[in-house]
């Protein structure tokens, strides 16, 4: 019973988490203006953030083009549009982080 309840909690989570990685709009200089205006610091934590929550927004993915019908949202993982190699480095920091996370779960889950 209590795995049940980790895996609808964890079905249920995996969309809430995922909306909080969007990556704007993918439509060139239009793309979302929130992203485009900031700092060194704001490109580093937005990459940061984007590569924090990489694992889930690459189920969506997944789940989008596995089922467009019931996950009509595109999922882009990497934000193409941004130009700063601030945002390069927090984005490959926050993956390494999010991979050393689930590879830490797993090994204590296995072990």
């Amino acid at each position: 019973m209590r795995l049940k309840a980790r895996l609808a909690l964890s079905c249920g989570l995996l969309p809430a988490l995922a909306a909080c990685s969007s990556q704007g709009f993918d439509v060139g200089p239009l793309s979302n203006g929130v992203m485009m205006k900031g700092g060194t610091l704001g490109f580093f934590l937005l990459g940061l953030w984007h590569g924090v929550t990489t694992p889930f927004t690459a189920i969506m993915w997944a789940l989008h083009h596995l089922w467009p019908i019931f996950f009509p949202w595109v999922w882009t993982i990497y934000a193409m549009h941004q130009p700063t190699v601030f945002y390069n480095i927090g984005f490959l920091f926050g993956a390494s982080v999010a991979l050393a996370v689930i590879i830490a779960v797993i090994r204590k889950l296995w072990v």
